[in-house]
């Protein structure tokens, strides 16, 4: 099958007493079946922050008989169950914001050709954090021979804080 291919046809008819002459040339349509997946759904860096989630990703070989259309981004919150999150996405990627931080998301992205939707390219799984605040300026104290240093700590960026850096001049 040569899928984009236009179809023609004429027709007969039988009955009986013989065969019809054959008709006009007639049809036009074009055979279409789903599109092959989005490849290689990966996290763009670029614009990474606490709650923002970068995504790029590349088209498929197999269009399905027509150009590609736009792009439609699913997304699970955590809670185990894929949502829309975007559709109409022209481009080959997509920044998802005002995402919670210190959530897991998992995204998955399908394109659009006449026909309908793909099935989902593979799963991107990301959790949505940055690097922490700045801690606020720290308090001294001098104890007898011993120097207290205290700070509040700062907002983690949505990954727990694991150390710090204490600089003493």
């Amino acid at each position: 099958m040569n899928w984009g291919a236009e179809i023609f046809a004429k027709v007969s008819a039988i009955n009986l007493y013989g065969e019809s002459d054959i008709s006009e040339i007639g049809g036009g349509a074009i055979i279409l079946t789903y599109p092959d997946p989005p490849l290689d759904l990966i996290e763009d860096w670029t614009p990474k922050s606490e709650s923002k989630i970068g995504l790029v990703w590349k088209d498929s070989k197999f269009d399905g008989g027509a150009p590609f259309l736009d792009y439609r981004i699913n997304y699970d919150q955590g809670i185990g169950v894929y949502v829309i999150l975007a559709t109409n996405i022209i481009s080959k990627n997509y920044i998802a914001e005002n995402l919670t931080p210190g959530v897991i998301y998992k995204f998955k992205v399908e394109v659009r050709n006449r026909w309908d939707y793909s099935t989902y390219s593979n799963e991107l799984t990301v959790l949505s954090a940055f690097k922490p605040f700045a801690p606020a300026m720290p308090t001294t104290l001098v104890q007898y021979s011993d120097v207290i240093i205290d700070w509040v700590a700062p907002f983690n960026g949505g990954s727990s804080i694991i150390g710090y850096r204490v600089l003493i001049r």
